[in-house]
């Protein structure tokens, strides 16, 4: 993809967050099914992460789900395009390094990170862009990244819908794994309606497109 045209995905992308007031912004990604004390998939990252600085020690903990502060423990970076969601979490956590950033253009160096999370990005993008934002999970990830989708399919092909300034599209997980495989060692899917289903006898789940994918990459 030129990178004129990147450029201009992003603009829009951007365009499509800031033209929405930062309190109905700041309100939205923490309420109802976004609300992270309660959104599944916001559960499996912390339990991922609980999981990668204490190696077992917490699962029983972490299949009935934890309620206590991890930060303390970590040194992370925040990324988002849009000003004003970047200016609601650094209200929020003043203490944390929140940037205006964009993940097509991300500006980190090769395996900066060792653990990386991206929630509910790549419905948003061009095909094209999808395959530039996962070489960027790819190259920048140290050890595992946790990928969390809300309309991913087992289907062989991305369905690429424009909408407006983005995209709403439906991904498709076969895709994606065939991308990431190319630099990393294995993939675990974790379909969160099978999920609920198989562990905890949840038959309803809304969304039967949520996926979660745990990526692990070789850490040298």
């Amino acid at each position: 993809m030129a990178g004129e045209e990147v450029t201009g995905e992003s603009s829009r992308l951007r365009a499509a967050w800031m033209r929405h007031d930062s309190g109905l912004l700041d309100g939205y990604l923490v309420r109802d099914v976004e609300d992270p004390r309660i959104n599944l998939q916001s559960i499996l990252s912390r339990s991922f992460l609980i999981d990668a600085i204490w190696p077992d020690e917490f699962t029983t903990l972490i299949r009935e789900e934890f309620r206590f502060g991890v930060a303390r423990f970590l040194e992370y970076t925040g990324l988002d395009i849009c000003d004003k969601n970047i200016a609601n979490a650094r209200r929020r956590f003043g203490s944390v390094d929140f940037r205006i950033e964009d993940f097509l253009a991300i500006r980190a160096e090769n395996k900066s990170y060792d653990y990386l999370f991206v929630h509910d990005l790549f419905e948003h993008l061009s095909g094209a862009a999808i395959e530039l934002a996962l070489s960027h999970v790819s190259r920048v990830t140290r050890r595992q990244a946790c990928l969390s989708f809300f309309n991913m399919a087992d289907i062989p092909e991305h369905v690429i819908r424009p909408q407006g300034l983005y995209h709403w599209n439906r991904v498709s997980m076969q895709r994606v794994q065939e991308s990431l495989m190319a630099s990393a060692r294995s993939i675990d899917v974790v379909p969160i309606g099978a999920f609920l289903r198989d562990n905890y006898g949840c038959t309803d789940y809304h969304n039967n497109g949520a996926y979660t994918l745990i990526v692990s990459f070789d850490a040298n």
